[in-house]
């Protein structure tokens, strides 16, 4: 059928298919954005509920054990159920979009595909080792986090208390440390963090081109006929990046 369009229909039918695609991604990535909402606010209230029952629920013994801050930082963490439900997506739908972007490459060609899986091997082991350093980072930033709270909360609760034992001194020197346990932990993994994009950048750049450069030492003087392909792939290269 395409074989017996004019050149001017297939122009028109491609770019109205490309807009008809591009409005059907937008809408699915809404639709799947707002389930996510949706339920991440949903497990957050709960949890929160079910953190907030908990603490009412425990003797008095039980829970003299624990600071006020302590047990008001605890309840206030369940924020993290909305970050891990997007993770979760984030993971969800990249690996679907993975799979999808290999099997055009190898459909492409499985040759480069095979240098490509080995590449993605290479930024797998490095960024589980920088994922191991964020981990040990982001438990001492929820340590100090709980930690600013709970002093700040138990001391600011007891002024009279703080002045009659002179302990202004030793009040400041404990809520600064916690927070700057807090705050020096949080920076250095978001510099990690925002390295990261670049680094890949970088890589993903070096890769496009030597697949390019690879594909024209391969078919030499017939480079021309493989360039729409090798375009293709360096697309499909960068679309695999995040």
């Amino acid at each position: 059928y395409l074989d017996t369009m004019s050149k001017g229909a297939l122009f028109l039918a491609l770019v109205v298919t490309a807009i008809v695609a591009q409005i059907i991604k937008a809408t699915m990535l809404y639709v799947g954005e707002a389930a996510q909402i949706l339920l991440s606010y949903s497990v957050r209230r709960d949890l929160q509920s079910a953190l907030t029952h908990k603490v009412v629920s425990m003797s008095f013994a039980a829970v003299t054990r624990y600071s006020t801050g302590k047990l008001t930082n605890i309840i206030d963490q369940s924020f993290l159920a909305t970050d891990v439900s997007i993770q979760l997506s984030n993971v969800l739908r990249a690996t679907l979009m993975g799979l999808a972007y290999f099997v055009m490459m190898i459909v492409i060609s499985w040759k480069m595909a095979f240098f490509t899986i080995l590449i993605v091997l290479v930024l797998w082991l490095l960024l589980s080792q920088v994922s191991k350093t964020l981990r040990q980072i982001a438990s001492r930033v929820t340590t100090g986090q709980i930690d600013l709270w709970r002093w700040t909360v138990e001391y600011l609760n007891a002024p009279r208390l703080i002045r009659t034992f002179n302990a202004a001194n030793q009040v400041e020197s404990a809520i600064s440390k916690a927070r700057d346990l807090y705050l020096f932990s949080d920076r250095k993994a978001d510099l990690i963090v925002a390295a990261i994009p670049k680094l890949l950048e970088v890589i993903t750049v070096a890769s496009a081109g030597g697949f390019l450069v690879g594909g024209y030492l391969i078919y030499s003087e017939n480079a021309y006929e493989a360039v729409p392909a090798l375009f293709v792939y360096v697309l499909i290269l960068f679309r695999l990046r995040p």
